[in-house]
């Protein structure tokens, strides 16, 4: 008899424990009632690190405008290039040279491609120019100097700097003087701030961020080809939501947006 009692205690109690999981958790032992889930869209921008600062503080502003969200992967313009190619997911492409951008539109990878400022190429020297330097370029053959270049075959800057010197009679002399080569112009200001190099050349928008100019300056290169490189963000045909997509294109063309690039030195 008392068997049975006890029994029959215990199936009232799990009887009243089935129950109380259907009310509270819907039979799933795993759910918890505290949390709300974000259901907030994502999407993905890759961006050429020379733009990464003025992208973070648009994001900011396309998070806190509209119903989306936005994750940002930065590094050298031909790696993000391959990450896509590779891993064939994202939604915006945004390197530091139109070139990348045009490379996808003939492989259709990118759908529409929207200008949006430009870059330009600079020497930059430490801070106060110790050295004397000036904007010649034949100076980057001097022996006496070390130099740091961006490499061809990596980043945007490096794309940009061989076809300039490329054209000089004097290419050869450049490249048996450089000192080192770096993967992109984060390389590049780390070189000046390290004392690496004497001289680089670099996109002159690098100097607007990071308190940069705390230790190095620009000079002009004088000569008469180095023209304004538009930078282009391209919407990728990976992209499944073309609604927040359009949104942050949106933010990038406001009045804050334009703001933000004068700002960074890409539409002075």
């Amino acid at each position: 008899m008392l068997y049975k009692t006890i029994l029959g205690m215990c199936l009232m109690r799990l009887l009243l424990l089935l129950l109380v999981c259907g009310l509270v958790f819907s039979c799933d032992p795993y759910a918890n009632p505290l949390i709300i889930k974000d259901q907030k869209p994502e999407i993905l921008i890759y961006t050429g690190i020379t733009m990464a600062d003025a992208i973070s503080e648009i994001n900011d502003i396309f998070e806190s405008r509209y119903d989306c969200k936005a994750s940002m992967m930065y590094g050298a313009s031909g790696y993000l290039k391959r990450v896509i190619e590779v891993n064939k997911v994202g939604d915006i492409f945004f390197p530091g040279n139109k070139s990348y951008v045009d490379s996808f539109i003939k492989e259709k990878i990118v759908t529409k491609s929207v200008d949006v400022g430009f870059n330009r190429l600079s020497f930059f020297v430490k801070k106060g120019n110790p050295l004397l330097l000036s904007g010649d370029l034949h100076q980057l053959t001097d022996a006496n100097l070390k130099v740091s270049l961006g490499a061809n075959d990596s980043g945007s800057v490096g794309e940009e700097t061989f076809k300039l010197i490329k054209q000089l009679k004097y290419y050869n002399d450049i490249i048996s003087n450089v000192t080192s080569f770096t993967a992109d112009s984060k390389g590049l200001v780390s070189a000046i701030r390290n004392s690496e190099a004497d001289i680089v050349i670099n996109w002159l928008a690098t100097g607007f961020v990071n308190n940069n100019n705390l230790f190095m300056e620009p000079i002009k290169i004088d000569y008469d080809i180095v023209n304004k490189v538009p930078i282009t963000m391209g919407i990728l045909k990976y992209s499944s939501d073309l609604e927040c997509v359009n949104n942050f294109m949106d933010t990038v063309h406001s009045s804050e947006g334009k703001a933000l690039f004068k700002k960074y030195g890409f539409n002075d």
